[in-house]
C-alpha cells in the first residue's frame, strides 16, 4: 500500500466555492479514471475553518494505490492522457491560475485508532474531521520525535479521549514528490460530532500528565508551526478495507 498526499493554497481573491466544485465535479473524475483500479482511496479535503495557527493549505488529497507499481502507472496516465482541451489531466490542474502553491508527498502512515466504519465529514455529515500539521523544533531528532509521538503521545490522547473519537491517523511526510511540504507530519482525526470533539480537547488542556504538563501542553512545547482546522471531505473513491 503506497499513500500518497497533496496539498494546495489558492490565490487571494479566488472564488473558493468554484474552486471546491472544479476540483470535486470535473478534476476528480478525471483523476480516478486515470488511474485505473489501482487507486483504492482518493479523497479530496478543504478547510472549513482554520481553529488556530496559519494554513499552510486550503485543499489537501489523499490518495492510495496498492502498489508502487500502480501509482507510477497512475502518474505516466496524469501526464500523458489528454483532456477535451488539450492539457494532461496534471496539467489540467497544475496549471490553474488559481494555484498560489502546490505541493506532493508520500507519507509513512500511522493508524492510531480506527472504528472499522467508513465515516466521513461530507458536506450534510454530523461527522466532523479535523487536520494538524506540524514539524518540531529546530534541532530536534526526527526520527526521535516520530517515535514519541506514535508510542507516547499518542496513546496519551487515546486514554484521554472519549468514544466519539472514530479514527486518528498521522502521516509523516517520507518523500516529497515536487513542491515544499511546509510541515513535518499531518494529522487527521475523524469525531462522530462536534460536541464529542470539542470535550476531548477540553480535556486535552487540562489533564495534567506526570510530568504536570497537560497533554496539550507536553505536545506543543516540543513542536512548532502548528496549524489546525476543521475540513469538508469529498469521496470520490473509496474502496479500502
Amino acid at each position: 500500500m503506497i499513500k500518497r498526499m497533496s496539498v494546495y493554497s489558492l490565490k487571494e481573491g479566488t472564488d473558493k466555492d468554484a474552486f471546491w466544485k472544479y476540483h470535486t465535479q470535473v478534476h476528480a473524475p478525471h483523476i480516478v479514471e486515470a488511474a485505473g483500479p489501482g487507486q483504492t482511496k482518493y479523497i479530496v479535503n478543504r478547510v472549513i475553518k482554520t481553529a488556530y495557527g496559519e494554513p499552510p493549505c486550503f485543499g489537501i488529497v489523499e490518495q492510495v494505490f496498492e502498489s508502487e507499481e500502480a501509482m507510477n502507472k497512475y502518474v505516466e496516465a496524469m501526464k500523458t492522457v489528454k483532456l477535451p482541451s488539450g492539457k494532461t489531466v496534471f496539467d489540467d490542474f497544475g496549471q490553474r491560475p488559481e494555484l498560489a502553491s502546490n505541493a506532493t508527498f508520500l507519507t509513512e502512515e500511522f493508524i492510531v485508532k480506527d472504528s472499522g466504519i467508513k465515516s466521513y465529514a461530507t458536506k450534510g455529515s454530523k461527522t466532523i474531521k479535523r487536520v494538524f500539521t506540524t514539524s518540531p523544533k529546530e534541532g530536534t531528532d526526527k526520527d526521535a520525535f516520530w517515535k514519541y509521538w506514535t508510542g507516547q503521545h499518542a496513546p496519551d490522547i487515546i486514554k484521554a479521549s472519549g468514544p466519539g473519537l472514530l479514527k486518528y491517523v498521522l502521516n509523516r511526510v517520507a518523500k516529497v514528490v515536487y513542491g515544499e511540504p511546509k510541515f513535518f507530519a499531518l494529522m487527521e482525526m475523524w469525531y462522530e460530532s462536534e460536541e464529542a470533539m470539542n470535550k476531548d480537547f477540553e480535556t486535552w488542556k487540562t489533564l495534567k500528565l506526570p510530568s504536570g504538563e497537560s497533554i496539550f501542553d507536553d505536545f506543543e512545547n516540543r513542536v512548532t508551526g502548528s496549524w489546525a482546522a476543521t475540513m469538508e471531505e469529498f469521496v470520490a473513491k473509496d474502496i479500502t478495507s
